[in-house]
């Protein structure tokens, strides 16, 4: 019995072992194209204070063909930023996407993060949420009218004057000395406080950096009124990550406590190029249009048709744009049907065919009609069906 109790307890240990080693090692979540997505920066269980600026950083693995359109950052299960999404590299397995944003929370406490990524096919994963805690600076408190807290003393220093009081000068004897004169005493003169030094530290993990690839520019100072990033208000320390596709500047603008200004520049090298993704090509043809008249589906039956005669149909629509419209005008002359010219792409929706074809072929002889769609990316739609009409004259 003791030994099974042994057992139980050490299946219980493995089991909380291993839940709790996927739950901290575990990056991403696999769904459909989207084969890996996980949160790079912020780190699980990192500490922030309340507005501070955090640069979210976010990674995700994509199958073969599947384009990324959209990456947003999700703060206790709600959408909350959208992140700059791009492309790191491609291959025939897949490709790498990576998104950035700035992000500050405004309220105090824990708060979970993930990511939630979409293709351009509407399809989408989350990753696994990591924790981050948000602490509140301590705000000085004013002092309130009626506290019975003593205000400090202001001294202020008494110069000593020396004071000569005026006495009756004897005449000297001969066996007499004279009296000796009070000497003033030197002011004391306060020595004054001296100012702090200011220290103003920037620089990057790395100056030269691929194409694509990220890095990470840092500040820190002290004894100063106000710092300012690429012109916008920051804290006295922090640091901003970077994954650029050409060479940036970056700029740190310090207001020193006397009023000056001590301003620094680091550039960010780049070499290489960013992989831009190829857009995949259209080859969906458009559909076929409806034709609406004249005609007859009956070739045994044509409509009576005579000028003017217009072929309409209903116009279709297409991912890439319609191009235009060919019509196929033919016309039976005892033995076969034959193609009555010009056989030109038409712009509109319908063609004057009194104005196209010549009197011997429209006058007295069976004729039908189809027509067909092309897109922009140069597909030909499927033809409509035949109909059929004749013009005959008595």
């Amino acid at each position: 019995m003791r030994m099974q109790w042994i057992r139980l307890a050490l299946a219980l240990l493995l089991v909380i072992v291993f839940s709790g080693c996927s739950v901290y090692y575990k990056s991403s979540e696999e769904a459909g194209p989207i084969t890996g997505l996980y949160l790079e920066v912020p780190a699980n269980d990192a500490h922030y204070a309340i507005n501070q600026p955090v640069e979210v950083t976010a990674r995700a693995t994509t199958g073969p063909g599947v384009m990324l359109s959209q990456m947003w950052l999700q703060v206790d299960e709600l959408d909350t930023l959208p992140l700059t999404v791009r492309i790191e590299s491609s291959s025939a397995d897949g490709g790498v996407w990576v998104g950035v944003a700035n992000w500050s929370a405004g309220v105090p406490g824990d708060h979970k993060l993930r990511i939630r990524a979409v293709t351009q096919d509407g399809q989408e994963a989350t990753s696994d949420s990591i924790t981050v805690h948000i602490f509140a600076q301590p705000t000085p408190q004013p002092i309130e009218p009626g506290l019975t807290s003593t205000p400090p003393l202001a001294v202020t220093p008494v110069v000593p004057t020396a004071v000569i009081l005026p006495t009756n000068t004897p005449t000297p004897s001969p066996t007499s000395r004279p009296t000796d004169t009070p000497t003033p005493r030197p002011t004391d003169t306060p020595t004054p406080t001296p100012t702090p030094q200011a220290t103003v530290n920037f620089w990057a993990d790395a100056t030269t950096i691929q194409a694509g690839s990220c890095t990470t520019v840092h500040w820190e100072t002290s004894n100063v009124q106000a710092v300012f990033f690429d012109g916008q208000g920051v804290a006295g320390w922090g640091s901003h990550q970077t994954c650029p596709c050409s060479a940036e500047t970056h700029t740190l603008d310090v207001l020193l406590r006397n009023g000056s200004h001590d301003i620094r520049t680091l550039t960010i090298n780049v070499t290489g190029y960013c992989v831009t993704p190829t857009p995949p090509q259209d080859r969906t043809p458009p559909p076929a249009p409806v034709p609406i008249g004249p005609g007859s589906n009956n070739p045994n039956d044509p409509q009576q048709a005579c000028h003017p005669v217009v072929l309409r149909w209903n116009a279709v629509s297409d991912p890439s744009g319609i191009q235009g419209y060919r019509v196929n005008l033919q016309w039976y002359d005892g033995a076969q049907w034959q193609s009555s010219p010009p056989y030109f792409i038409v712009y509109d929706t319908s063609v004057d065919v009194t104005e196209w074809t010549e009197p011997h072929e429209y006058v007295d002889n069976p004729l039908r009609w189809a027509v067909w769609a092309i897109d922009n990316a140069g597909n030909h739609g499927p033809q409509s069906p035949w109909l059929y009409f004749e013009c005959v004259i008595e």
